[in-house]
């Protein structure tokens, strides 16, 4: 898989227990032009390896939150999942 492309403003996390930086969403670099383009997409990079790689975590076609930047986010981890709160689209 490739990586993420390249955004601004995305929501992220450290996953301890899986040793991974997760980002959700944000926005291209159309954000300081009012031309933006949102992510609502899902990535880990994976740093267990000696060669850290990125994965795209929500499947082609997955429910997602609508696509948004400076949201907030969170990892429930009794629950094993990531919450994402709040940003905007404009």
């Amino acid at each position: 898989m490739g990586a993420a492309q390249a955004r601004l403003f995305a929501a992220a996390l450290w996953d301890e227990s899986r040793q991974w930086f997760v980002i959700f969403g944000g926005a291209d670099n159309g954000a300081f032009f009012n031309t933006a383009s949102y992510f609502n997409d899902l990535y880990a990079l994976d740093f267990s390896a000696n060669v850290p790689t990125w994965q795209l975590l929500n499947a082609p076609g997955a429910t997602a939150p609508d696509g948004r930047f400076w949201a907030g986010m969170v990892q429930d981890a009794a629950r094993d999942r990531y919450l994402v709160f709040g940003g905007h689209d404009d």
